[in-house]
């Protein structure tokens, strides 16, 4: 389920008056109810089905489910302009509640999505007692508040609304932002483990609210609340990737390597990136057990041959020249200038400088005159 799907049924979730969940013979009610089941392409063909000229059309209630519709889609202006019609309709109806406050809720979030928050705001204040009775206005008002810089409205806005729905996670994960944005990191870490600990944050909700603090430059605090995040949810590889990643950029790559390693035992598209963070390391021995998981392919050839010849295996690096022949990517300058300084190690000069001949890469050149010198003193005085 996508962030904005959340976003949508939470919504649909206030506008529940029974005439909504009755839908009869109404296609607009039936609409609105495939909506609120995530059946959106049934519902738009509903919706195209429909005569605008019906006098008894609830237009209300079919520009709200047009809005939602839009939301989804995250088409921040056919939602705003659709939720507006429907209030103009409510009030042509003279039909304020329950759908008019309830639209107004809509509004606001179609606001958030087109980075209005001042008007989001506006129509919080509209949507009277629903905004407050409904996690999502009290996070719309805290992250609306953050983006306006307004930031004691927005920490009155999270206490309030924390106060009111202790466990709502989602609600912890925007007092999370607010707190970043304050400099506030403690107080935002400890949210954040309190927002992965609640039981309505999902995994990539978590692994989002780690990489919030990865933005913020804060990279132990992300590493620590990424670490959390992987007790509640340890199968999930997305969260071990991006706590190696936050390792790595704290020079950590044994950590690095060793989560990797664990997400490489399901999914071997990790061999290599756990391999590299071992090489980095200097652990090459993990490192070519690693790279010896990955799938055959030429990035897997090409990373062995750079770690036989960095753990000075230069007979097993030369051995992997029928690979590359076979693969048809000896005419990789870079991999020319290896196994051309392992031949030359082995004391194989003539293929050594064969290999080099062939070079054409400007830069790969520069770098092998010094082997190229080599070359010459060993065959003017034997040096091997």
């Amino acid at each position: 389920m996508n962030a904005v799907f959340a976003w949508v049924l939470a919504l649909m979730a206030v506008v529940a008056p029974p005439a909504f969940a009755d839908s009869g013979d109404d296609p607009v009610a039936l609409a609105a109810l495939l909506v609120q089941d995530g059946h959106w392409d049934r519902a738009r063909s509903v919706l195209a089905s429909i005569d605008e000229d019906d006098p008894k059309l609830d237009r209300v209630r079919l520009n709200a489910t047009r809005g939602l519709i839009a939301l989804y889609d995250r088409d921040a202006p056919a939602a705003i302009g659709a939720f507006e019609r429907s209030l103009a309709a409510a009030v042509d109806a003279d039909d304020p509640e329950p759908s008019e406050a309830a639209v107004h809720l809509y509004l606001a979030r179609a606001h958030m999505m087109a980075e209005q928050p001042a008007r989001a705001l506006a129509s919080i204040a509209s949507s009277g007692s629903v905004a407050d009775e409904h996690v999502v206005g009290w996070r719309i008002r805290v992250d609306a508040n953050r983006m306006l810089n307004r930031h004691r409205a927005g920490w009155d806005a999270s206490e309030r609304g924390r106060a009111a729905f202790p466990e709502a996670g989602s609600l912890i994960a925007s007092h999370v932002e607010l707190a970043l944005a304050m400099g506030m990191i403690i107080e935002a870490r400890v949210s954040a483990v309190a927002a992965i600990q609640a039981t309505d944050i999902s995994a990539d909700q978590a692994r989002d609210l780690g990489l919030r603090f990865r933005t913020a430059e804060a990279l132990e605090d992300a590493l620590h609340v990424l670490e959390a995040a992987m007790l509640v949810h340890p199968e999930d590889l997305k969260i071990r990737v991006a706590s190696a990643a936050v390792a790595l950029e704290l020079n950590r790559p044994a950590v690095g390597g060793r989560l990797l390693q664990v997400a490489a035992e399901h999914d071997l598209a990790y061999a290599i990136e756990a391999a590299e963070a071992y090489r980095r390391a200097g652990m090459l021995t993990s490192a070519l057990y690693m790279n010896s998981q990955a799938d055959d392919g030429p990035e897997k050839a090409r990373q062995r041959l750079g770690l036989l010849l960095e753990a000075e295996s230069f007979e097993a690096a030369r051995s992997l020249e029928s690979r590359f022949v076979r693969m048809n990517i000896l005419d990789d300058d870079q991999v020319r200038y290896g196994l051309a300084y392992a031949h030359f190690r082995q004391g194989d000069l003539d293929r050594a400088e064969g290999l080099l001949s062939l070079i054409q890469s400007p830069t790969i050149f520069a770098q092998s005159v010094g082997l190229r010198e080599a070359i010459a003193e060993c065959r003017a005085s034997p040096c091997l």
